[in-house]
């Protein structure tokens, strides 16, 4: 029964030592999170706040605009690769506008410390609340290219490791109408794993294994 304790009090350290994370999100229950808008022509806004739970902005300078993660979204990352970032969208027309293709910009940016960029692209819009799911996974058939642009090449697993090691920033598009429009934005999480409870146990496996192998 000693051993137990040991046992427990080894795992324990190991789990406040070894890389367990929690979700990296932003719910707006209290505040803009230091969410802010940014459009290509390099300007920077701050988008308004609804004590209901979300941020909202309207055209800002009639370019195509972006809405950019706080510093929480951005630094070593590397651990969210094979999960999924999750949004919900609404993107409401004033009278008049117009629909752009949804392809022709990418729903999500991440610009790596190194200077590299991956880009999702999507051909939905969120004409109604739209949940999106973007599993940060390389290759073909999970969507992100290696650039800004649709053509360029398909993301390898190494390009992806080597941006998300240090994201300096995320960018999710807010322009989906030729013409004035409001975009809506709402819980955004990054989900990874393992979580705190399965890093204790696996410290308390890993532990149990070694004991094993001593006795």
């Amino acid at each position: 029964m000693k051993h137990i304790g040991s046992l427990l009090a080894c795992a324990t350290l190991l789990f406040i030592m070894s890389p367990c994370f929690a979700d990296v999100e932003s719910n707006f229950t209290s505040g803009d999170e230091n969410w802010k808008v940014g459009t290509t022509l390099g300007g920077t806004y701050t988008p308004v706040w609804d004590p209901a739970g979300y941020i909202y902005t309207s055209d800002p300078d009639g370019e195509t605009t972006y809405w950019v993660a706080p510093e929480k979204f951005r630094g070593p990352k590397a651990w969210c690769y094979n999960k999924e970032l999750n949004f919900q969208e609404l993107a409401v027309p004033d009278p008049g506008s117009t629909p752009l293709d949804p392809t022709a910009a990418a729903l999500v940016g991440i610009l790596g410390g190194n200077g590299i960029w991956l880009s999702y692209f999507s051909s939905v819009a969120p004409t109604s609340i739209h949940d999106f799911v973007i599993p940060i996974t390389a290759g073909s058939t999970y969507g992100w290219h290696k650039g800004t642009s649709s053509g360029d090449p398909w993301a390898t697993y190494t390009d992806m490791i080597n941006v998300l090691g240090n994201i300096s920033g995320i960018y999710l598009k807010a322009e989906y109408y030729s013409g004035p429009e409001t975009n809506y934005l709402d819980n955004v999480i990054l989900t990874p794993e393992p979580s705190s409870l399965l890093c204790l146990l696996g410290g308390l496996a890993g532990l149990a294994g070694l004991r094993r192998k001593k006795t």
